[in-house]
């Protein structure tokens, strides 16, 4: 990996980027603790990645304390170099490990998007699942939110992009897409856990 680098940088530095490049087409609403970026040979961003606390209470599933447990909330890259993302995923982990006290790491495999986790299966994540189906909001650009999202709230008061898809709903635009499970990956950096891996799951054709 000699001609790319690895860096700790700003979620303004890789915003346009993550928007561009990554499925959902948005970083709204993500509670961010660490982003990090992929810099080639030219001095281009050609990864990202974001990690940061859970929008819900599931963290109550796997740890204690909420400061505990991150979320790789996003992870996209533009350079098809193969091992690129696995080598670029468990250099940000073990960053992680040495500059935080967080225990553990999770990530979700979507594969509405296609996505069954090949890259955590590359760098020893644990398997131990899948969540529940649920519904996705899509917007006449194509981006993508949690039905969740149109509730987001800060001090009692609508955040401008919930109060936006709040429009959006009102007037019809907004598309609701039945998506299935996510496949749900835990990576251990401190202390001792008593997860059930299970079999990773596999598809024909990988893409994540």
């Amino acid at each position: 990996m000699k001609d790319y680098t690895f860096e700790v940088c700003k979620l303004t530095e890789i915003k346009q980027y993550v928007e561009c490049n990554h499925y959902s087409k948005s970083v709204n609403g993500l509670k961010v603790s660490f982003c990090f970026r992929i810099i080639n040979s030219t001095g281009h961003i050609v990864g990202a990645a974001i990690y940061g606390q859970q929008s819900t209470t599931a963290w109550k599933k796997y740890v204690e304390k909420e400061c505990d447990l991150l979320e790789l909330r996003r992870l996209c890259t533009t350079d098809k170099m193969r091992n690129l993302l696995s080598c670029f995923v468990g250099w940000c982990n073990n960053y992680i490990k040495k500059n935080s006290d967080i225990k553990l790491l999770l990530s979700y495999a979507d594969p509405y998007n296609g996505h069954i986790g090949y890259i955590y299966q590359a760098t020893n994540w644990l398997y131990v699942g899948e969540t529940q189906k649920d519904i996705v909001l899509k917007t006449p650009e194509g981006k993508i939110y949690h039905s969740r999202a149109m509730r987001t709230k800060y001090n009692g008061i609508l955040k401008p992009f919930a109060a936006r898809l709040k429009e959006m709903d009102e007037n019809g635009v907004l598309e609701r897409i039945d998506i299935p499970g996510k496949h749900t990956y835990l990576f251990v950096l401190k202390g001792k856990f008593n997860f059930i891996s299970k079999p990773y799951p596999k598809i024909t054709k990988e893409i994540k």
